[in-house]
């Protein structure tokens, strides 16, 4: 397995049949890496992936014996402090991937999708962009300085992960984010609108979270 490549998407157990970017964005350069049973949601899709990552305790065994020698396998134990997410997503780490998509239509355990948080945590913390992606949301931590461009309308959540986030300035917000200082246990933040094509938010301390509901994408 080289280490060139520029994005990674992790296809999990719980996949949606569609994201909200939309699968076809994937491109021929990409990372498909199957996070255990995330392997059979491949097939479902129609994805090819090169690496298959996991305990595989989620993979029938006449599909695991189905599996090609063209996709490269790192199987760990059942019993490990991780989960097979993040073993992924440290895969991608250690290969300098500077861009994570997690598929996850984040309709299964609570604790999991917390635990899915984290893992955009440990990506933020070593300088990769991440990104759960699900059916109808992008959930990503913001860096220091941010342009994006979504659809005006589209609604945005900003969650303190640190126990407080200082905003310097935004533009095409409808609610201004200038010298706005958000807590982590309080729901400020929450449903935000963009008011403009392009939009810009700079942070000058704090972890936060971003969760983008695009009206349309």
């Amino acid at each position: 397995m080289n280490s060139f490549f520029q994005k990674a998407w992790l296809i999990t157990n719980f996949s949606p049949d569609t994201i909200v970017t939309g699968y076809q964005t994937i491109k021929e350069n990409d990372l498909i890496i199957a996070v255990d049973g995330g392997y059979r949601k491949c097939m479902e899709l129609n994805l090819t992936p090169q690496l298959l990552i996991g305990d595989l305790d989620s993979i029938e065994p006449a599909l695991l014996a189905e599996i090609p020698s063209s996709c490269q396998r790192i199987v760990y134990p059942r019993e490990k402090d991780e989960t097979d997410t993040q073993l992924a997503l440290q895969y991608c780490i250690k290969e300098n991937i500077p861009e994570v998509i997690i598929c996850n239509g984040l309709t299964g355990r609570f604790d999991h999708s917390l635990a899915l948080i984290q893992n955009l945590l440990q990506a933020h913390q070593n300088g990769i962009k991440a990104m759960i992606v699900s059916q109808t949301q992008i959930i990503t931590i913001l860096d220091e300085t941010n342009i994006m461009e979504y659809p005006v309308n589209t609604i945005l959540s900003l969650i303190s992960l640190s126990e407080r986030t200082e905003f310097v300035s935004s533009r095409g917000l409808a609610y201004p984010l200038d010298n706005v200082t958000l807590y982590n246990w309080q729901s400020k933040g929450i449903s935000n609108t963009i008011s403009e094509p392009t939009q810009y938010i700079k942070l000058s301390s704090g972890t936060v979270l971003a969760v983008i509901t695009p009206v349309l994408f």
